[in-house]
């Protein structure tokens, strides 16, 4: 639940401290917060404790040639594509191309990942009673769709998309650890997750919302999401 409810938890928080204290206290109290969880995780923790095999040149190599491997990758990259590069466009999207007043945009903008945090248990329900691959399937045709729908020039059709869209993929995390699990042995897990998760984030946060924002200046957010919805289903057969 951390990373869906923070979208609406922490800009909240934040306007809150910054309106009463100023900007400098909000970043200071986040600053003294991570050291007080970081000790007190340490402190009271129950798991970890045991070291993972030592990392080698044959290790890394034997995962980097597993296309298993990049495929966690890429589909960490499409989980927080569908958190991050979506979100970071929606609002210039509905009003430069939709022509919403900003406050309306940004008002929908908060609504609709107020189911987010909430959806991450149902996908875990569902990856227990159909298996990681098939619920990954039915959360990425979602997010496929639900791209497509946000580019219809439609109100009563991309206003839908925009609620669907954050709602499937907070869905997606719990089949993609659950699928590294089923695909990994214990003792790789780690060394997948210290190469996968860079990557995923490199095309989640970085690379994704580049190409999103490039299509806005050329071709329009609307073609950037059918762009992405048509990349996000051709990762359907791969799951296969």
């Amino acid at each position: 639940m951390g990373p869906v409810a923070s979208f609406l938890i922490v800009p909240i928080l934040a306007e809150m401290g910054a309106s009463v204290f100023g900007w400098r206290f909000v970043i200071e109290a986040m600053g003294w917060f991570c050291v007080a969880f970081g000790i007190l995780f340490m402190v009271i923790a129950k798991g970890g404790r045991t070291p993972s095999p030592r990392l080698s040149l044959a290790g890394v190599s034997a995962i980097v040639k597993n296309p298993m491997g990049w495929l966690f990758a890429w589909l960490a990259g499409l989980g927080v594509a569908g958190e991050i590069a979506a979100y970071s466009v929606l609002t210039m999207y509905l009003t430069e191309e939709r022509a919403m007043p900003a406050d309306t945009a940004a008002y929908l903008l908060s609504v609709s990942r107020l189911a987010a945090p909430f959806t991450v248990f149902l996908g875990g329900w569902l990856c227990n009673r159909m298996g990681s691959t098939k619920t990954l399937a039915l959360c990425l045709l979602s997010f496929a769709v639900s791209l497509l729908l946000m580019a219809a020039p439609w109100r009563s059709v991309y206003l839908p998309g925009m609620f669907l869209q954050p709602t499937v993929c907070a869905m997606i995390f719990p089949p993609i650890f659950t699928f590294l699990v089923a695909q990994f042995a214990v003792k790789d897990q780690a060394t997948v997750l210290a190469l996968g998760m860079p990557i995923g984030c490199f095309l989640g946060v970085g690379a994704i919302p580049a190409l999103l924002g490039l299509s806005g200046d050329t071709l329009g957010f609307a073609a950037g999401f059918v762009i992405l919805g048509a990349v996000v289903a051709a990762t359907l057969p791969l799951l296969a």
